[in-house]
């Protein structure tokens, strides 16, 4: 009796354990890097307020099962994917503020992405665009 229990003790554990590293590898981590260019601007006068260009460095974290994406340290976001490519738009705000963004990432295979997002306040907006390539990540590395 004591050693059907332990068999079955085993057995389930086994089962647990394999069950949650099956249900971590269904996510997809991603670290893309790209160039960014950004420019502020007044929307009344179409005066350039300000142009940047640099860098860009996140980590996406895509369930492609619920089909959603995130930055890492931020908020899930839906999304699409068709014919290997990750898409997702969000919009968030209302009135005189408002933000837009873009994302579509390469997934078969992982490859390129883009990244574009529109802020308006008032008569000012802000437009970011990155362009960069991914590679997948392990988890355990971020």
């Amino acid at each position: 009796m004591f050693l059907t229990e332990m068999i079955l003790l085993t057995l389930f554990s086994v089962l647990l354990t394999s069950g949650t590293s099956a249900i971590a590898e269904e996510l997809i981590y991603l670290h893309c890097k790209g160039d960014l260019t950004s420019k502020v601007a007044n929307t009344n006068t179409s005066e350039i307020i300000q142009q940047n260009k640099g860098k860009q460095s996140e980590t996406f974290i895509i369930d492609p099962q619920r089909r959603m994406v995130m930055f890492k340290g931020g908020q899930w976001l839906n999304a699409e994917m068709i014919d290997g490519v990750l898409s997702s738009t969000g919009r968030s705000g209302q009135g005189f503020s408002t933000s837009e963004e873009t994302i579509r990432i390469s997934l078969d295979p992982v490859s390129e992405y883009t990244y574009a997002q529109r802020i308006q306040q008032r008569n000012i907006t802000m437009e970011i665009n990155v362009i960069g390539t991914c590679q997948e990540v392990d988890s355990s590395s971020l």
